[in-house]
């Protein structure tokens, strides 16, 4: 079942790595011509008829049209889009008419991005990973000895092999990685680039963050962001007093961009878990997240430059990690009741052990991992859909249309 949904999963990646391949007709500066999606460049015009796939992450400046989001969100009902709102790369128009700017193409999609996820499965760097792992290599020997301590003592075979049939070793680490694969692909289908699994991980340990003034521009929702962060326990730091009072942030928690790289280490010397907003301070931060540049390094890419994906991201990723939690004890719990209770101290036949640790593995995967992880407790991520959160660079490089 684990090899089956592997094989799916990049199956998939792989079919959308090849239509990237196709020759797609576009507008550039005039000139129509034939070339890869994968080629399209920033400002070059696509036309998308009904049936047609979109083959960019980019704005609609002429038509509308019924979009099937389905390949990237998963959203059952289609989208009515017309002139000035985003679309977004493998999605399909099923009526209308569209001419759509691009903005961004191939890996660098919303669509790109979860593919780059899928294949690089970047799920194996977490703490929770090393701890396991440490663990499992110090409860060799000790296995080793107790199950033989209790076949002396008792004689029984089946109380004796149950310490060697506990599923720490396979169970948790397989439903773990499922859980986070999943959470990094819902966050990139909707605008959030997480990069790997140790990132979302340190994202739900935040509990500071530094905003770069330098980075933030007006539409940003900055006033409800910060409110909404305060809530949630976080502290909050900036590099311009100025702003930082209109914000209601206190003279005592600014900075001069200078001096970000000395604060985030000052707060993370106290013990903090700091992310940082911008440029300033970044190469130090526990968490870097930068605004609408897929080629960025940054450990996190807001895909749209919407202050609420930094809420967004940390409600993706401590929802993730409860889920890794919540598997890590339905299988680590029916372990310890059948092996000890039932294997250890009753002899239950070995087979009934069998059974237990590959069910609870199997729920904790396949059942409790596989149903939609990010429900009515996890913000729906922004969808950027409005054509005042155009970003600069499509400002910069796109003067089609005064709507953008």
């Amino acid at each position: 079942m684990r090899g089956t949904a592997a094989e799916q999963r990049e199956k998939q990646a792989q079919d959308i790595l090849e239509w990237f391949d196709q020759e797609v007709l576009v507008d550039r500066a005039g000139d129509r011509q034939w070339i890869t999606a994968k080629a399209i460049q920033p400002g070059d015009r696509i036309t998308v008829t009904a049936g047609e796939r979109i083959p960019v992450d980019g704005w609609i400046v002429e038509g509308n049209a019924l979009i099937d989001e389905r390949s990237l969100t998963g959203e059952m009902s289609p989208i009515v889009c017309s002139e000035g709102q985003a679309v977004y790369a493998s999605t399909q128009v099923m009526t209308g008419k569209l001419i759509v700017v691009a903005q961004y193409s191939g890996i660098n999609t919303r669509i790109g991005k979860v593919v780059d996820l899928i294949l690089s499965a970047p799920v194996h760097d977490t703490e929770l990973g090393v701890q396991q792992a440490e663990f499992v290599r110090n409860a060799i020997v000790p296995t080793i000895l107790f199950g033989g301590a209790m076949f002396a003592l008792t004689g029984n075979f089946g109380a004796a092999v149950s310490p060697f049939q506990f599923d720490f070793g396979s169970g948790i680490p397989i439903s773990v990685h499922t859980t986070l694969l999943s959470a990094l692909t819902y966050a990139a289908r909707h605008g959030i680039y997480i990069r790997s699994a140790r990132t979302l991980e340190t994202l739900s340990q935040i509990d500071a963050i530094v905003f770069d003034n330098s980075e933030l521009i007006d539409r940003l929702e900055i006033e409800t962001t910060i409110a909404t962060l305060q809530q949630q326990g976080i502290t909050l730091y900036w590099t311009s007093q100025t702003d930082a009072h209109s914000f209601g942030i206190p003279p005592d928690q600014t900075c001069h961009s200078d001096h970000a790289f000395k604060l985030v280490s000052g707060l993370q010397h106290h013990g903090k878990t700091v992310a940082v907003v911008g440029s300033a301070g970044s190469e130090q931060a526990n968490v870097s997240i930068a605004f609408d540049n897929p080629s960025s390094t940054a450990d996190v890419i807001l895909m749209h430059e919407d202050l609420q994906g930094v809420i967004e991201a940390i409600a993706i990723a401590k929802r993730a990690m409860q889920v890794v939690y919540e598997n890590t004890a339905v299988i680590v719990l029916p372990n310890l009741l059948i092996q000890i209770g039932g294997g250890m101290i009753l002899g239950v036949n070995p087979v009934i052990n069998v059974l237990t640790n590959n069910s609870s593995a199997l729920i904790a995967e396949f059942v409790h991992g596989a149903r939609p992880l990010f429900d009515h407790r996890t913000p729906t991520p922004v969808k950027a859909r409005s054509s005042q959160r155009a970003s600069r660079q499509t400002k910069r490089s796109i003067h089609c249309t005064s709507s953008l």
